[in-house]
């Protein structure tokens, strides 16, 4: 989001800058996701159908939340009572999740005990 908010100069640079920005957290992500498989001791043959598996289900529900979102979205857009601008509701969530996902990230790598 950091870099979606620089890069307002152009659509072209906002649409490059949403790309990196969602490549690298893609793969950090998904690095993350697959130490946590090591853990289950999973037969070496299976490790990478259960990382592919799993992977493919944690796809399946993110489309499933981005067209919940947009669902959403498009109700309210129909909505004459909006008290605030798109560009706001935007940058609260941008922020929003920017918040829940550096807590998330900080509680996951930290030992907290």
């Amino acid at each position: 989001s950091v870099l979606w908010l620089a890069s307002s100069a152009s659509e072209a640079g906002a649409v490059r800058g949403r790309f990196l920005m969602a490549t690298g957290f893609g793969l950090i992500h998904g690095l993350g996701f697959a130490s946590a498989l090591l853990d289950l001791e999973l037969p070496p043959h299976l490790l990478a159908s259960t990382l592919l598996g799993f992977n493919i289900g944690v796809e399946i529900g993110q489309l499933m939340l981005v067209m919940l979102a947009c669902a959403l979205l498009r109700a309210l857009g129909r909505a004459r009572w909006m008290p605030v601008t798109w560009d706001a509701v935007r940058g609260m969530s941008s922020a929003t999740l920017i918040a829940v996902g550096t807590a998330w990230f900080l509680t996951r790598s930290v030992c907290f005990r």
